[in-house]
């Protein structure tokens, strides 16, 4: 993974570095103190992920670099350092493309684990985007053999008996859809409901507010094991995969009485991570 560190103090830049380069089968390809300058780095660079501070200079604000970053393409993973804010900031934060967040003042234990999250989730992502592109260069929609897409629907229930949701009334909608993404190779968003379900757009408003509380019975076990086992790479996976990390991190603070944002579920990337999740069964 490379790693790329902006930052006005640079005491906070030598003990990212060090964390970074000692624990971590990665680099730091650069280190900036100012917007401009680490601007113009990054966009020559190929960089995974890119730790910001959330107040860089007078003239802009770690958020405006964000952006900037995105409209000319260069998009890795982003890890903000802010101080406590409000909420609403909070949320702006993470609706920004941000992942994940330490608090300021550094504390090293909690920037050191914070990083091997992000670092993991990179890594998955990128493992994920190669199987995908393997998987759907190989195998037309439609044509797909039967004993794969069994396997895989298979694996799926797996996936969800771990989650501790087998039971729960919205896991017969979920293996629906799945079957209907496995046996076409589609992702969510390319699920024609109405012609494939059968069913009305008011009817897929009462499987989806379905499927939702039955997944945030899932966050809420898949937190308790991650509190349980938290060196665990398979929780890690699901955590990543399915949830986005963020969201099992405040559930995490919630189940331990601490103060967390609201959780966010994600259909499109729960059902994604899904598919993604019944690849393996190829491998």
């Amino acid at each position: 993974m490379n790693f790329y560190i902006v930052d006005p103090n640079k005491e906070n830049r030598d003990n990212l570095r060090n964390l970074i380069e000692t624990d971590y089968d990665s680099i730091v390809v650069g280190t900036a103190g100012e917007s401009n300058r680490a601007y113009s780095e990054i966009i020559q660079l190929h960089i995974d992920i890119l730790i910001i501070n959330y107040n860089l200079d007078e003239n802009e604000a770690g958020l405006e670099l964000i952006n900037k970053l995105k409209k000319v393409g260069s998009r890795p993973r982003f890890l903000m350092i802010c101080p406590q804010l409000s909420p609403q900031k909070m949320q702006t934060i993470y609706d920004s493309s941000v992942d994940l967040i330490i608090t300021s003042p550094l504390n090293l234990v909690e920037a050191r684990q914070m990083i091997r999250l992000i670092a993991s989730y990179a890594m998955l992502l990128n493992r994920l985007n190669q199987i995908y592109e393997i998987s759907s260069s190989s195998i037309a929609p439609y044509t797909r053999p039967q004993a794969l897409h069994r396997e895989q629907t298979e694996h799926i229930s797996q996936v969800l008996r771990f989650l501790g949701i087998a039971a729960e009334a919205g896991v017969e909608d979920i293996m629906k859809i799945c079957n209907i993404m496995c046996d076409q190779n589609i992702e969510f968003s390319q699920i024609n409901f109405e012609r494939d379900l059968h069913i009305t757009e008011h009817d897929k408003r009462i499987i989806f507010q379905r499927i939702r509380r039955s997944l945030k019975v899932g966050i809420s076990n898949l937190a308790n094991m991650c509190l349980d086992y938290p060196e665990n790479d398979i929780l890690l996976d699901y955590a990543n995969n399915l949830f986005e990390y963020r969201n099992i991190h405040n559930e995490m603070r919630k189940l331990n009485g601490e103060s967390a944002m609201p959780v966010q579920i994600s259909l499109q990337h729960f059902f994604n991570g899904l598919l993604q999740e019944s690849y393996r069964v190829k491998n």
